[in-house]
């Protein structure tokens, strides 16, 4: 009767972790839609962007697209694709070319600012929504 009666208790424990895990997951998902659209580049280190302009534009498929070049002449930006993703707390992209870069992040002003920390060397960019009109 002791060993049913553990291995039952063990099923159950193994079932509630299952459920921790996929309530964890979704609220990863959940956090993911913040991102979903496009971000103009306000900021490096607090320093203003110049004469550059970025955007990253998130999709919610996981697909990304960074757009850079001058203000001054829009014709000349190019365009990068990647992938994003929210794991373990972090924003991770990752470009075509493979290179990946993971970000503590920030939401501010009811979700117009968007904060980006680099872990490892402290870099930090500021973001701006783009609002569709």
């Amino acid at each position: 009767m002791k060993t049913r009666a553990a291995a039952l208790a063990m099923i159950g424990c193994m079932g509630l972790l299952v459920v921790v895990v996929l309530l964890g997951a979704g609220c990863e998902s959940g956090e993911s839609k913040r991102f979903v659209g496009s971000w103009t580049v306000e900021a490096v280190d607090g320093r203003a962007m110049g004469d550059t302009s970025v955007t990253y534009t998130f999709a919610d498929d996981g697909t990304m697209a960074t757009k850079v070049g001058p203000v001054s002449d829009p014709t000349k930006r190019v365009t990068e694709k990647g992938t994003w993703k929210i794991e373990e707390g972090k924003l991770v992209i990752t470009g075509s070319g493979g290179g990946e870069d993971t970000f503590a992040y920030e939401f501010e002003q009811d979700g117009v600012v968007l904060k980006l920390v680099d872990p490892e060397t402290g870099r930090s960019l500021k973001l701006q929504r783009v609002v569709e009109e």
